[in-house]
């Protein structure tokens, strides 16, 4: 199953795990499932003016990371 993660264009972090918070490093990032991932950003980006997104959720661009 393929981990995806968050970037967050307005705290330019990724979110991390459980979403309790961000960090800098992707090392360091919340890995989630697909839907789980989806959700949150959509629902973070629920309230914004049409076009505007700030939580990006995408596949995990480092699969082997340390220290999930």
């Amino acid at each position: 199953m393929e981990n995806w993660v968050i970037w967050s264009e307005e705290h330019g972090r990724w979110w991390m795990h459980d979403a309790m918070g961000y960090t800098p490093y992707l090392r360091l990032a919340g890995r989630y499932t697909e839907d789980r991932a989806r959700l949150i950003a959509d629902t973070a980006n629920r309230y914004l003016p049409d076009g505007v997104i700030n939580e990006v959720a995408m596949p995990d661009p480092w699969p082997h990371a340390k220290g999930r």
